[in-house]
């Protein structure tokens, strides 16, 4: 993967040819502390009837980055 800054998105994510991409992430409350200090707006969600919380986040591009994470099962 090749991630390249521009001075402003061509198209929002949502009109590109890529939507979005996403990847798994191992401490939820640790990434959410690091995008609020770093004053990066978010949007937390829980996946209903699973163990998934995901974070959505939008990148300098415009491109739509959704972070996953699985709760530990007892």
């Amino acid at each position: 993967m090749h991630l390249v800054e521009l001075d402003a998105a061509k198209k929002p994510s949502s009109e590109a040819a890529l939507d979005h991409f996403a990847f798994s992430i191992d401490n939820y409350d640790d990434v959410v502390r690091r995008l609020e200090a770093a004053g990066h707006r978010y949007e937390p969600t829980d996946v209903p009837n699973t163990p998934i919380r995901q974070i959505f986040i939008r990148d300098l591009n415009g491109v739509n980055i959704e972070l996953n994470y699985r709760r530990p099962t007892e």
